[in-house]
Formats: C-alpha cells, sequence, structure tokens
C-alpha cells in the first residue's frame, strides 16, 4: 500500500502561533511570513477566507519551513502528497518545493490540485499562474492551466476528464463520438509520464451521484470509463456506497460544500454498487 496525504503549502490558520505573533508585534520575525495590508487585521487570505490567512513563500524563511514540514512527513513513511491549492504559490516556489523533495525522496508523488471553480474576479490577486485573467474567463478547468505544472510536479487531478464524464453521462450533452474526441484532444495535450488521476467528484462539488438526479444506472456507465483510462483512478469516499445529498452545494451561501462532506453512510450503504466497484477495482488492477 503506499500512501499520500494532503499537504496544504499556501495557508495556514489564522490561530496558527507565528501568525498570532505576527498580529502583535511589527517587528516579529513571523511579520514578513504574511501579507498585511493594513496591520493587524488587514491581510491577503486564500481568496477571501479571513480564517486562512496566506503564507508570504517569497519569504525564504517560510519557504523553507513549508518545505521542511513537508520532508518531515515523508520521512515517516508517507508516499508522497496531493498539494492544495497549487495555483496559489509561485512557480518559482513549485521548482525549489520539488527539486528539494526529489533529492531527498526521489519516489516520491507530488500531484496537484488546480482549479479555478468559484473564485471570483478580485480573488485572482491571490493566485499566480500566467495569464490568469484569461484562464479565469475560460472556465474551472482547462488544460492551459493543467500544462503550467509539467515539470514542475508529477501530475494534477483531472478536473478536466471529471467535466466530461459529467456532462456526458450525468447530463447527457454529449454524443459517443463527440465525448470520445473530447477525451482524445485532452490527453494530447500532455506527456504520458505526466499524471492526470481520474475522479468523478470530491470534497468541493457535487456528489456525483446526485448530480445524475440519483440515478445509479448512470453512475455505473461513469465509472465504467473512469475505470477504462490508462490512468490512476480515484474514489471520493462514499461514492461507492452510494453517498448523495439533498441539495446544490452551489444553492448554499455558505458552508454549502458541506452538502458533499457529509459522515460515511456505515449504518446503510449500498451493498450492490459496493460490490460493482470491487469488480471494477480487480479488473483495473490486472
Amino acid at each position: 500500500m503506499r500512501i499520500i496525504a494532503d499537504f496544504v503549502p499556501n495557508h495556514c490558520s489564522k490561530e496558527h502561533p507565528y501568525f498570532k505573533n505576527a498580529q502583535q508585534e511589527k517587528n516579529s520575525s513571523f511579520f514578513t511570513w504574511f501579507s498585511f495590508t493594513q496591520w493587524p487585521e488587514k491581510y491577503v487570505c486564500f481568496l477571501s477566507v479571513k480564517e486562512i490567512p496566506k503564507i508570504n513563500l517569497n519569504n525564504s524563511d517560510a519557504r523553507q519551513h513549508i518545505i521542511t514540514a513537508a520532508e518531515y512527513w515523508l520521512n515517516l513513511g508517507l508516499d508522497g502528497y496531493r498539494l492544495d491549492h497549487v495555483i496559489g504559490p509561485t512557480h518559482e516556489f513549485w521548482k525549489e518545493f520539488t527539486q528539494k523533495i526529489k533529492t531527498k525522496f526521489p519516489d516520491c508523488v507530488l500531484l496537484g490540485e488546480a482549479w479555478m471553480q468559484g473564485i471570483k474576479r478580485h480573488e485572482l490577486r491571490t493566485i499566480n499562474v500566467s495569464h490568469k485573467y484569461l484562464k479565469w474567463l475560460h472556465g474551472a478547468a482547462s488544460d492551459s492551466l493543467f500544462q503550467e505544472y509539467v515539470g514542475l510536479l508529477d501530475g494534477v487531478l483531472d478536473f478536466r476528464v471529471q467535466q466530461l464524464l459529467q456532462d456526458h453521462y450525468a447530463y447527457k450533452k454529449t454524443s459517443p463520438e463527440t465525448f470520445k474526441r473530447l477525451l482524445q484532444h485532452h490527453y494530447k495535450h500532455f506527456p504520458e509520464t505526466f499524471y492526470l488521476p481520474a475522479f468523478l467528484d470530491n470534497h468541493d462539488m457535487n456528489r456525483f451521484l446526485f448530480t445524475c438526479g440519483n440515478n445509479k444506472e448512470k453512475l455505473k456507465q461513469a465509472v465504467r470509463t473512469q475505470f477504462s483510462l490508462t490512468q490512476p483512478v480515484i474514489i471520493y469516499y462514499g461514492t461507492e456506497t452510494g453517498m448523495t445529498q439533498t441539495k446544490s452545494l452551489w444553492d448554499i451561501p455558505t458552508h454549502g460544500d458541506l452538502q458533499a462532506r457529509q459522515p460515511m453512510n456505515w449504518e446503510s450503504p449500498d451493498r450492490e454498487l459496493f460490490e460493482f466497484y470491487k469488480q471494477n477495482i480487480i479488473q483495473k488492477r490486472h
């Protein structure tokens, strides 16, 4: 078994002692670890979420602290990271991060989360990608955004394939021929060695079964295609046991993501769907 953990280099809690210290003293050694716009109460954060201030990774001490933290957990036996919000830090940071991590842990897998869904125009100032306004206008999941991390990371989570699977199986927007053509067009933009793990849903979007109108057969069709791809497969907890939700998270003004983050349905799993997943996993392994 290999274990890949979530790692968040871009931001921290406003209750973190380093941030609290920076708020209390302008001459604090941690003051420049953050970007205050009006000290001590106004600062750059993750998008507009004031509870999680953005770390100034241009500061060499802050940058090294984050890299050292990543090395610490790899030393304990982790096999890699799912790197949260990779569009936040600069490419210069990712270049140094990857170089130092790979020097000590050459087999470590680094997968980025590059996604712009739900980002507002004024929040683009917290993001570091090229031509970000154009990418923002183009949509949440674009090949041009993913391509920025070829050569920097081992791969990125494939939000584009998630979108294609959803449009084809849940919404019936595309014909089989168009769907196949769009998949081929997408993959040709990346080297074969670049990982593009395929998933149907995650903690920041509606559950796929809900999107399918709770039609289990539509979900199964998408799963079959997901497992037929040459890329690694990601299963969000509960999708394999029939978890759904009551409302779209996009219809709820605050904390709508909790719709997709309900506790695992241990007491009432869909056994038939679970067995279906097991068979697809066995076939994928062989």
